[in-house]
């Protein structure tokens, strides 16, 4: 199912191996309509070993100062501190329908390896450390274009001086500047200059923590057939039904809180049937 709905490299996820989607095959076999199905919680993961595998856990280092996040192009695409980073890793190229900012990197200087030791990339997992003596070296390692990365760290260095991200908003909101942030650095909590080398990058992957796609359902979580008819004693709630945010994320619980709402309307319902 991920071949059909996420074509493409899917690495460092942030789900065990055993969630196979067992719900939503199920569904299928009753003639259940699915929905939703090309939409996952996406965020950024730092690489873990989990039973022998390659995991991917949430990360906060790109919410840090001295880091930023860019493409293939050296440029920044998205303010790395909102809570729907994934959604500007979906975007698509309009003429090739491929992704239009992956590959990304997170990039770091010699200041937020002082400051913030463990949040550095590991070394023990391979293509996941690089490091340079300037941003043109850290450019050729990773196959990022020179030019655009030296003027893209200049122009956030300028930005982290003064405190404001004119380009994305960086660290402009109170959610920005609260959530995961350096209270002690200033003018802003958040942004700081990259210009100290050694320099490092680490890649950023698309990584899923959750899918969004599965049985649609009615307002009484009830599970609808192909004509939007509920069947008769079947209920959805959480990560196998059709999220109700679909993509976005809202907040620090955005997979939780449907599971315990729908969770209560479909038992409200199921035991009043």
């Amino acid at each position: 199912m991920m071949a059909e709905h996420f074509p493409g490299p899917v690495e460092w996820t942030a789900s065990p191996s055993s969630n196979t989607g067992d719900g939503q095959l199920m569904a299928q076999e009753v003639g259940v309509q699915l929905d939703h199905m090309d939409q996952a919680l996406i965020m950024g993961t730092t690489p873990v070993m989990y039973e022998g595998q390659l995991q991917g856990q949430p990360a906060a280092d790109y919410f840090l100062p001295h880091s930023m996040i860019v493409n293939r192009h050296g440029r920044r695409f998205v303010n790395e501190k909102q809570m729907n980073v994934g959604l500007a890793f979906a975007e698509k190229n309009p003429e090739t329908g491929t992704p239009a900012h992956l590959p990304a990197w997170r990039i770091y200087d010699a200041q937020f390896s002082k400051k913030y030791p463990h949040a550095l990339p590991k070394k023990s997992v391979p293509g996941n450390y690089f490091k340079a003596d300037t941003l043109k070296e850290l450019a050729a390692q990773i196959d990022v274009d020179a030019n655009g990365l030296e003027q893209t760290a200049q122009r956030f260095s300028e930005f982290a001086r003064k405190g404001v991200d004119d380009d994305y908003g960086r660290g402009g909101s109170v959610w920005d500047r609260n959530r995961g942030g350096d209270p002690g650095h200033r003018p802003n909590p958040t942004l700081g200059t990259i210009e100290q080398a050694p320099f490092y990058a680490m890649p950023f992957k698309a990584s899923f923590l959750g899918t969004k796609g599965g049985a649609r359902t009615n307002e009484r979580a009830e599970v609808l057939d192909q004509n939007d008819v509920p069947i008769p004693g079947l209920y959805a709630a959480g990560n196998v039904m059709a999220n109700s945010f679909g993509s976005k994320g809202v907040g620090a619980g955005t997979t939780l809180g449907p599971c315990l709402t729908w969770g209560y309307i479909a038992g409200l319902n199921a035991a009043s049937a």
